[in-house]
């Protein structure tokens, strides 16, 4: 059975203090991820990306951003739970919104668990691999 590889971007500090997370917390999180869903591979670690907050100036406003960079392959069937898993892992990691890659598609996955208002740089839900929105 063919599986889709699935690309998430987990960060390495906080999103709310901007301080490392606790030894344990990433390495946790890829256990669960390993049970639930069969394997986890890292492919990037400590890397930094960036990202511009849109609320930001023009010209101003790009935040770095270190993360890791993990694939999860999955049957099709199982790419909903996936990303509602995700969508759980945001809260877990005190973000607005993470960066989700199945099938060559791209999404800023958000929590509905969060009250606050998302910035539209999780307003775009998909992404296709042409860059149009879906």
């Amino acid at each position: 059975m063919a599986l889709i590889a699935c690309e998430v971007v987990i960060p390495t500090l906080s999103g709310r203090t901007r301080l490392p997370w606790a030894p344990n917390k990433l390495p946790d999180w890829e256990s669960a991820s390993a049970y639930l869903f069969g394997g986890i591979s890292p492919i990037a670690v400590g890397v930094v990306g960036k990202w511009r907050n849109p609320a930001a100036l023009p010209g101003h406003g790009v935040v770095p951003d270190p993360q890791n960079r993990y694939e999860i392959a999955v049957p099709e069937s199982r790419v909903d739970e996936l990303r509602e898993f995700l969508k759980f892992t945001c809260v877990h990691f005190e973000q607005e919104c993470l960066y989700f890659k199945a099938a060559g598609a791209v999404e800023f996955l958000a929590s509905r668990l969060l009250k606050k208002a998302f910035s539209t740089a999780c307003s775009l839900s998909r992404v296709s691999p042409n860059g149009g929105e879906d």
